[in-house]
């Protein structure tokens, strides 16, 4: 079984259940180190669907993955392709697990168009140019002076985007 090779791999198992005459294999997910229970989730970014968000997020512009190791990062998926990250940021590790500025880390570097009146938004961008990734924890000193402003700026904006979140615990069907 292939993975990415941002998202983690806890424990696999062999399955001998053929599914269409093939043989496949069962993740077995385990808590994460240091943590209380598995308790992944993500993000979905969009619009309102129907009547008064009747149809849930519609469209979707992008889902921000959340995944769990000996830390936590989190990463985008893109439905909208004119959506485009600072640089090339594809992973952010914020400063801690569950950090409260996280998503909101995530947002400014995923999506930033929704921040482009922030007086900062320029100059962090042009720091960030070809970055990959923003690691708040291991490697805060790379992260440009003007973040923590930018974040500041950003805050009005990102009440206003639609951000769905949804608690992703495994399905007990066996």
């Amino acid at each position: 079984m292939t993975h990415s090779p941002l998202l983690p791999r806890y424990a696999e198992e062999a399955s001998d259940s053929p599914c269409c005459g093939e043989q496949y294999q069962t993740s077995v997910f385990t808590r994460p180190p240091n943590r209380d229970s598995f308790n992944s989730k993500m993000y979905v970014i969009g619009g309102q669907g129907g009547f008064m968000g009747a149809d849930g997020v519609n469209p979707i512009h992008l889902m921000i993955l959340i995944g769990d190791s000996g830390g936590q990062w989190l990463e985008p998926h893109y439905f909208d392709d004119s959506i485009e990250p600072l640089g090339k940021v594809r992973v952010i590790v914020p400063a801690s697990p569950d950090h409260p500025d996280a998503l909101l880390d995530a947002c400014i570097a995923f999506c930033p168009g929704y921040f482009e009146a922030c007086p900062s938004m320029a100059g962090v961008a042009a720091a960030l140019e070809g970055v990959e990734r923003l690691d708040f924890q291991g490697d805060p000193e790379l992260i440009p002076g003007a973040w923590d402003t930018l974040r500041e700026e950003a805050r009005a904006a990102f009440q206003h985007i639609g951000i769905w979140q949804a608690d992703l615990v495994p399905l007990d069907h066996r």
